[in-house]
């Protein structure tokens, strides 16, 4: 999912000293303008691997490697795959600009399907608090335990994830459950599950289950409706077929426009406390 605004017309790679196979090796990136991005991947062996892999998660590389792959065919891949490191850590530095970006004081705002929500922080320092959090209009009241040990930014995220799963939890159902009865494909949906998952906004099993990922609840809500018009339409089509996305096109006539959105601002989809 590229994130970068910018167009890099070549990358050079330059490899520091070869490590040993339990070291980390220290790569730069370097962009025609000038620009440099460091990183440090980490490099894990496997018996049981016979191709290399390279994954780009959280702003951290890993490459993934047979046990007896020499470590200059390594470096040859890593610098076969420079673009689409640099494109990824790009997307991804990106993303953690907007996610800290957010905050978790009083006034803060955070989106929920398309709206933007302000956050007003009640603390009672003498008594325990129930229920977390209470919406009203465009205001998303949070309440935090006066007993509790965590710090304020760690209870506002406990507080909003809880509220974001909850909101999840009937939001997609119940448009599952329209978009199916839609289609004509209501007798066939099954369960329909809430989870956090890295590399997945949704997914159709053989048995009509749908399962989400709530994350998805901070997104506009035409790309929510995309991604459950896209899982809903595999309880037709288990593929990604021509026939698939003439389908998904007659519910979803922009899925490429959403589609696209997903890819270039998904990664920034998160809520987590900045890195002290």
């Amino acid at each position: 999912m590229a994130n970068s605004s910018r167009h890099v017309n070549s990358v050079s790679v330059v490899l520091a000293s070869k490590p040993t196979p339990r070291q980390a090796q220290d790569v730069a990136l370097l962009s025609n303008d000038g620009a440099e991005i460091d990183f440090c991947y980490r490099l894990r062996r496997s018996a049981k691997r016979k191709t290399l892999e390279i994954r780009v998660s959280d702003g951290q590389v890993t490459v993934a490697a047979p046990t007896l792959a020499p470590l200059k065919s390594i470096d040859a891949f890593v610098q076969s795959r420079r673009h689409w490191v640099l494109s990824k850590l790009c997307e991804q530095r990106s993303a953690l600009n907007v996610i800290q970006a957010r905050g978790f004081e009083a006034g803060a705002q955070w989106p929920y399907c398309g709206e933007m929500l302000t956050l007003a922080i009640e603390c009672e320092p003498q008594k325990k608090v129930g229920s977390g959090v209470i919406r009203e209009g465009s205001t998303l009241h949070i309440y935090l335990s006066g007993r509790s040990q965590k710090p304020h930014d760690e209870q506002v995220v406990d507080r909003l994830t809880q509220w974001y799963k909850q909101e999840a939890s009937v939001v997609l159902a119940e448009k599952s459950r329209d978009m199916a009865h839609r289609l004509g494909l209501a007798s066939i949906l099954g369960n329909i599950k809430i989870r956090q998952t890295k590399t997945r906004w949704g997914h159709c099993t053989s048995k009509g289950d749908l399962q989400f990922n709530w994350l998805i609840m901070l997104a506009p809500e035409p790309v929510i409706d995309y991604l459950v018009a896209h899982e809903v339409c595999h309880l037709r089509h288990f593929n990604h077929s021509r026939a698939f996305w003439t389908l998904v096109e007659s519910v979803c006539p922009e899925f490429r426009q959403h589609r696209q959105w997903l890819k270039l601002h998904g990664p920034g989809l998160r809520i987590q406390v900045p890195a002290r």
